[in-house]
């Protein structure tokens, strides 16, 4: 058999005179011989093509299953032996995908959920993530919701609703516990309740009565249409499948990054035919696979002012995004999934663009969004989410992007983007997401269970005992901050000016030298965050 070294030398000879894909294509069709292990050699060797060498490890370092963590993918891009990749591949491609294409596929997403998954979050100790391992996204992550914005929940007669999701014999009605937000995550907990007129589906909305508080039989009596529905918060999820274009804005800490990395997670797991590994209780946006692509808006900007404003320089932004993974070359497969509606773009961070631009430097916020925008009217299929502070997503750059607060709603206009505000943490997220941090701990062997529940149950008294300190952790950051401080201290101090002071004089103050120079972004999950990014959300 001839000589791997040899093969390779003649397959760069083929890229001179065909170019890249001619050498595949031709390599393609004669290494059909080769043993799984040599092909991938020689793939090396020939195209500098790393990814088709040894396994991919997604998650745990240590062997087991998804469910836990852990996925093996192997040299020849299947998992268990079965081909995967191949429902996002045909949406790509308009056609069943080659084997190279496929296992170009595989090796980028794969290598993207790798990288995702994990949470450098190393807290105040160095035993937090001594293996290096960090924390899963997948266990940690809580369910975010938009401001003022709802779905049904549930619909039925009034007695019917009274039965099933209110308890109280006498004359005063109280939303069971188990919808009510103050325990339950939004996607199960009843807000409003809604009579439906009779002769139509639409609700009655002068009709609208909040849950919240104890409700008399007198007040049910207003209800006079034969139907009513409860109503809950909207998730960010379902919004993302409603929307081509959509921006989601919130306020710092809010969780608008690490919604995007956990939407990008999440649909590489899918594309991967990893379903199982996904939660349950977490409903799914998109209506199809798509590809994700993650890309800074703050490093778009420098590109658009080094190589021009133009639909070119963000093709060739996200095509070396794609090509950052060691997949090879990448052009026709974003090429095919920008034109038939196969991409996400996930674009993070419009208000880390300059206001003001500089030449050969970065271009201006307003004009990064233009960029996007234009584009997304380029490529009318593709689908794009871009986060931004709100105070910086003013009425310049909503009138840009065509956004018109009620005629969108009515209309469903496609071609106009949505814009959302994250909503804070209700005390049913705060409630989930303290226990799923812990229990995270205690899986990685930081903590043992008791150790665990003491935590828990401390900062969760502390917290929720205190008004002032339960509106610090409806932003999700500061409950981070929060659960680093109890993790470090063994106790959270009760006062919030006291809180803030801790949270500035660990975080801030003494980091560096704490840890061994790791960065404070790293420890909170925001890598790309500096102090200065921090510290507006210690202001009191």
């Amino acid at each position: 058999m001839e000589r791997e070294e040899d093969l390779a030398a003649k397959l760069r000879a083929l890229i001179a005179v065909w170019g890249v894909e001619g050498a595949r294509a031709m390599f393609s069709y004669q290494a059909t011989t080769l043993p799984p292990d040599a092909r991938a050699r020689v793939a090396a060797l020939a195209f500098g093509d790393h990814s088709q060498m040894g396994d991919v490890s997604i998650g745990n370092v240590a062997g087991g299953d998804m469910t836990t963590g852990t996925l093996e993918v192997g040299h020849d891009a299947r998992i268990d032996g079965v081909a995967v990749a191949v429902n996002l591949g045909q949406i790509i491609y308009g056609r069943d995908p080659g084997e190279d294409e496929r296992r170009q596929l595989v090796w980028y997403l794969s290598r993207l959920a790798a990288k995702l998954r994990r949470l450098p979050l190393r807290g105040l100790d160095p035993k937090l993530d001594e293996r290096g391992r960090g924390l899963d996204l997948g266990k940690v992550y809580t369910e975010l919701v938009v401001r003022d914005v709802s779905a049904s929940f549930a619909e039925g007669p009034i007695e019917q609703i009274l039965s099933d999701y209110f308890d109280g014999d006498g004359s005063t009605k109280v939303l069971k516990a188990a919808y009510h937000p103050d325990n339950a995550l939004p996607s199960r907990a009843a807000f409003d309740i809604v009579g439906v007129p009779a002769g139509t589906d639409e609700p009655d909305n002068t009709t609208n009565r909040g849950l919240t508080e104890p409700m008399l039989d007198e007040v049910f009596r207003i209800y006079t249409h034969p139907r009513v529905y409860l109503t809950r918060p909207m998730l960010v999820v379902e919004r993302v499948r409603r929307y081509r274009c959509y921006v989601l804005t919130g306020s710092p800490g809010s969780g608008k990054s690490t919604f995007l990395r956990y939407l990008g997670w999440e649909l590489a797991q899918r594309a991967l035919g990893q379903e199982s590994s996904l939660r349950p209780d977490t409903p799914w946006g998109p209506p199809r696979d798509s590809l994700p692509i993650l890309l800074s808006l703050r490093t778009l900007a420098g590109r658009l002012a080094r190589d021009g404003v133009s639909d070119q320089t963000i093709f060739a932004a996200l095509r070396d995004e794609l090509s950052g993974f060691n997949i090879g070359p990448a052009e026709q497969l974003l090429s095919e999934a920008l034109h038939r509606g196969g991409a996400r773009l996930l674009l993070d961070g419009l208000d880390e663009v300059p206001l003001e631009g500089a030449p050969g430097v970065t271009t201006d916020r307003l004009r990064t969004l233009q960029a996007v925008h234009q584009f997304a009217r380029t490529h009318e299929q593709v689908s794009v989410i871009v986060t931004c502070r709100t105070r910086a997503f003013d009425e310049r750059f909503r009138d840009l992007v065509g956004w018109r607060h009620w005629e969108a709603r009515a209309r469903h206009d496609d071609t106009d983007w949505e814009v959302d505000e994250l909503a804070p943490f209700t005390l049913g997220q705060i409630r989930h997401f303290v226990p799923a941090w812990y229990r995270e701990l205690v899986a990685t062997g930081q903590l043992d269970a008791s150790q665990a529940a003491g935590l828990e149950r401390a900062l969760l008294d502390t917290t929720l005992g205190r008004p002032r300190l339960q509106a610090l952790a409806a932003t999700p950051l500061l409950l981070t901050m929060m659960t680093l401080v109890l993790y470090h201290d063994g106790a959270l101090p009760r006062d919030r000016s006291l809180l803030y002071e801790r949270i500035l004089e660990l975080l801030l103050g003494q980091w560096d030298k704490v840890r061994d120079g790791q960065s404070l972004s790293e420890a909170i999950g925001q890598p790309d965050w500096d102090s200065d990014r921090i510290r507006p959300l210690l202001v009191l």
